[in-house]
């Protein structure tokens, strides 16, 4: 990739550690692989040296003009820099289920003054949200044009709607400008008339969603549950006996590879195990005895693990735990305020946890779901009975 660049490039970095810990764990990758060729007779040792090391990159940079962006100054030790600048930022919300609350931040906007930004799903999203405000006393333009605004000609006293592209929410501190997003954080959804959110219904799955390909980025960690761990490399079309087929590539250790039809997928998963963050994964070797001993040695383990925990738990059911009364009016009252009606999957949540909670079992449980599938309503009508019943909550986020 170097030879591409010349002595007087310009070097972007996003990330300096993370692209060290990358550039680490492909290093260790390459030695491993080195290795298993070697022990395979694949290739001579005059021809191992055909990667560059990571002391390449760093004599490159050295030598270029490089702009580092990090949240943390990670990996700048023993570096030189010529200057050094902040940008303070602060996330923001999407506004998306509440119009009263924007409102109400634009307002301080303006007495900050702030040039704000808002962010739309699409342009009849934009249109109606510009109505919206102007019906409330805010000046509001939708920005159609396709050129660009800088810090000096973005207008002040003005929201300036756009809706070309989404943006997650954020306050730029210093030069008092905010871009604010009016998209549902899942992009579903949109602003209706009176600053509702009107929700998709999705689909309930009786069954976990199979594995698709769409998920699977090249270099990724995959398990083949007859073959073990290897590394995704991309889809082939190969054709096998005059029938043209797409295939999943998976490198095995040393030049070994397997080609899996992609409607074989729910053989493979992706891997999660240990140095799956940094990429240090030793890859399995095709057709060895070691999957086969390592799956043996988990199931054993796994035996003793669920030993364990039956015992645990039935201590624990056998220890007397705190019942809170049964709803009453507060309760009922407090539930009623909730602005969205709740979905059938929340109902049936807090049914159980209310259960758990009015039991004298000590309680034990784990509540799960995506982003935006109302968890925290759950949690605050919990949180709620829990205070009902004299007791002091600590909500961490």
């Amino acid at each position: 990739l170097l030879d591409y660049f010349s002595a007087r490039s310009t070097v972007l970095l996003r990330g300096t550690s993370a692209i060290a810990d990358r550039l680490k764990a492909s290093e260790w990758h390459l030695n491993q692989t080195v290795e298993e060729l070697l022990e395979g007779g694949t290739i001579a040792p005059k021809y191992t040296d055909y990667a560059k090391p990571q002391s390449s990159l760093e004599m490159f940079l050295d030598d270029a003009c490089v702009v580092h962006f990090d949240s943390l100054g990670q990996g700048m030790s023993g570096k030189k820099l010529g200057a050094m600048f902040s940008m303070r930022t602060k996330h923001m919300v999407s506004y998306c289920e509440n119009l009263d609350l924007l409102c109400e931040d634009l307002e301080g906007y303006r007495r900050g003054g702030y040039r704000v930004i808002l962010t739309a799903e699409n342009e009849a999203a934009a249109k109606n949200l510009c109505t919206l405000l102007c019906e409330r006393g805010f000046s509001a333009l939708v920005e159609t044009d396709e050129g660009e605004y800088t810090v000096r000609t973005l207008p002040a006293s003005l929201c300036l709607i756009q809706w070309k592209q989404y943006i997650r929410g954020y306050e730029l501190t210093t030069p008092k400008i905010a871009v604010l997003s009016t998209s549902p954080e899942s992009r579903e959804g949109a602003l209706m008339a009176g600053g509702k959110l009107k929700r998709k219904k999705k689909k309930r799955a009786g069954t976990e969603t199979i594995l698709s390909y769409n998920d699977l980025e090249v270099g990724d960690f995959v398990v083949h549950e007859v073959h073990g761990i290897g590394q995704y490399m991309g889809i082939e079309n190969l054709t096998v006996d005059g029938v043209s087929r797409d295939y999943i590539t998976i490198r095995y250790a040393g030049s070994d590879r397997l080609f899996l039809p992609v409607d074989k997928l729910d053989m493979v998963s992706k891997y999660i195990g240990a140095h799956s963050d940094d990429g240090l994964v030793k890859l399995s070797r095709f057709g060895g005895a070691e999957w086969g001993r390592a799956k043996a040695k988990t199931r054993a383990a796994v035996k003793e693990i669920a030993k364990d925990l039956i015992q645990l738990y039935a201590e624990r059911s056998r220890k007397p735990g705190f019942a809170f009364p049964p709803d009453d009016d507060l309760q009922a009252d407090f539930e009623a305020a909730f602005e969205f009606e709740a979905t059938e999957g929340q109902l049936a949540a807090i049914e159980d946890i209310k259960a758990d909670m009015m039991s004298s079992v000590p309680m034990d449980r784990l509540l799960c779901g995506d982003v935006g599938f109302g968890k925290t309503e759950v949690a605050m009508r919990a949180a709620y009975k829990a205070v009902l019943g004299g007791k002091q909550v600590a909500i961490l986020v």
